[in-house]
């Protein structure tokens, strides 16, 4: 499966995706998808692996998909939130879940937030992706 994120890829560095998932099997096969569309991929399996991701290693990603129902330390929420004060801005961010009956929005003002209910048609997840990816790199460099 492709999708387009070369595009945005000639522009400069290939967009950087954080994935946040607490499954070993839905982070990997995620990986693998975004992987074969051109995106770099960093995953961890909760909210404060995440966080040291970003604290240790500066990654300042072009967008968070995260899964609503990590753990019950930080939900998917409380990882968007905790994540956009860590990075000083909110990136845009999809928030997976089966059941998005009781899910609580992050509050993350200035951020597109995308919750995309399990399962999805990946090429959906990925045009979606590329459109977050370009937003979210037009208004860093607008902010200058």
């Amino acid at each position: 499966m492709t999708a387009e994120p070369q595009n945005l890829a000639a522009a400069g560095a290939r967009p950087l995706v954080l994935h946040v998932e607490d499954d070993e099997a839905t982070r990997a096969s995620l990986r693998l998808l975004l992987g074969s569309a051109g995106f770099r991929v960093v995953s961890a399996a909760d909210g404060p692996a995440a966080l040291a991701l970003v604290h240790g290693e500066h990654l300042v990603p072009d967008v968070l998909i995260v899964d609503y129902h990590l753990s019950e330390e930080m939900s998917g929420t409380d990882v968007a939130e905790a994540l956009a004060a860590a990075l000083g801005h909110a990136p845009p961010t999809v928030m997976l879940t089966a059941d998005a009956m009781n899910i609580e929005v992050p509050w993350i003002p200035g951020a597109p937030f995308w919750l995309v209910p399990k399962p999805f048609d990946p090429r959906v997840l990925l045009a979606g992706l590329n459109a977050l990816v370009r937003f979210h790199r037009d208004t860093r460099a607008a902010a200058g």
